[in-house]
């Protein structure tokens, strides 16, 4: 970010000015698709149950209804 954003906003090189929020906003919404379909909801389960669901390979989006 140190690097890379002087780069985007500087009128000499990128000259994105206000532009640069649809960089954060396209990482932004691949962050949100991702982790929809790939972080399991492992809301109130003990660790013994999260090690158990992922022996057993339950899909990632079951995790969170699969009864043990």
């Amino acid at each position: 970010m140190n690097f890379a954003i002087p780069y985007m906003l500087n009128p000499d090189e990128g000259n994105l000015r206000g532009k640069v929020g649809f960089v954060f906003g396209g990482l932004g919404a691949l962050g949100t698709v991702w982790s929809y379909f790939f972080v399991p909801e492992l809301k109130g389960r003990t660790f013994q149950e999260i090690d158990t669901l992922f022996f057993k390979r339950v899909p990632v989006r079951k995790m969170g209804t699969y009864q043990l």
